[in-house]
């Protein structure tokens, strides 16, 4: 008899009060990132004790009227902490009155500017902290401004899909979705970072289905593709784009309704580029040269240790899906292999 071939998996805990879902990805043991990756997370785990899930951000999995207000709410009030403790570190104060006059025509808008505040003040941020952080107190007043300037970048981001999820769904019913998180430990380490090879470059890719295991950005700031997807014109002409060139513990985890092709999502972008004379700026639209998309690495393969089968669902049973994790909170992910 043939010995069983052990396969590696990455396995998902959403919990409340109530239960715990764990989401079980499937790695494709036949790419060479996804290994590294998994041998860099199985590393990263068994040598940092504590490590759970931290900046999670569930972009797009709400919809309603009802979570773009609530995420209003929670932005505006992150705004407010972040500005109480800027004097720390010296950094900018971010607007508030820019949320008091938001609507459906100028949004993007506002969370585009909103987003270029995050980024200057966590770029300022990560510039001043080590000359202070050995001094006793600031280790912690850094942790804190960090978890609300990252919460503020999160919430603009989820604010876009859930907003966009408001529209599709009264338009043409679709719903997309995604979680973004990281493991921290206890002084809000992320791991090492490793940096991509030549060939992991080819491995960029702008499909996006159910089940989708990627890995996350590992930037500060967009790359062009989110600029296509904000219509952010400011931020290229600035030169302020950020391709991905490493990665740490960042993942994200796709809920689409709809598959999205490669060839789909290309063709939109680059009638954007060209419309907008992208090539101007110095930008290629090639989607190894500018990192557009993100590497995936697995697929969702388990529920509960219940299998399924992702391609085979339909929508109401996808939004079930959704359901049992969206009110959840993703306490930790990690490596298994069995």
């Amino acid at each position: 008899m043939l010995p069983k071939k052990h396969r590696k998996y990455f396995e998902f805990h959403f919990q409340d009060s109530q239960a715990l879902v764990a989401l079980k990805y499937q790695v494709y043991q036949d790419k060479s990132i996804a290994n590294t990756f998994f041998t860099h997370i199985k590393d990263f785990v068994e040598t940092t004790p504590d490590v759970k899930c931290r900046y999670t951000s569930a972009n797009g999995l709400y919809y309603s009227k009802q979570d773009i207000e609530l995420l209003l709410k929670k932005l505006q009030l992150n705004i407010i902490l972040l500005n109480k403790n800027s004097h720390i570190f010296d950094l900018k104060k971010i607007d508030e009155n820019l949320l008091r006059n938001i609507s459906r025509a100028n949004l993007h808008q506002v969370l585009n500017l909103l987003h270029e505040d995050f980024e200057h003040n966590m770029n300022d941020l990560q510039i001043k902290y080590p000359k202070v952080s050995t001094i006793v107190g600031y280790s912690d007043r850094y942790l804190q401004i960090c978890e609300a300037l990252n919460t503020i970048n999160n919430t603009i981001h989820e604010l876009e899909g859930t907003f966009n999820n408001y529209l599709n769904l009264l338009n043409n019913k679709r719903y997309g979705g995604f979680y973004s998180t990281c493991l921290l430990d206890k002084d809000g380490w992320t791991g090492s970072r490793v940096e991509l090879s030549p060939k992991d470059y080819e491995e960029f890719t702008l499909e996006q289905f159910f089940g989708q295991l990627l890995i996350g950005y590992d930037t500060t700031g967009k790359n062009l593709l989110h600029a296509y997807w904000t219509n952010d014109l400011k931020i290229i002409k600035e030169s302020k784009i950020t391709p991905q060139t490493s990665f740490s513990s960042n993942v994200l985890l796709y809920f689409q309704s709809h598959n999205l092709s490669c060839e789909s999502v290309y063709q939109g972008f680059c009638q954007w580029y060209e419309d907008n004379n992208i090539s101007q700026y110095g930008y290629s639209k090639k989607i190894s040269e500018q990192s557009l998309g993100n590497i995936a690495i697995g697929k969702l393969k388990y529920i509960n240790d219940q299998e399924i089968d992702v391609d085979s669902l339909n929508l109401a049973e996808k939004l079930a899906i959704v359901d049992q994790i969206k009110n959840k909170d993703l306490i930790t992910y990690f490596p298994v292999i069995f």
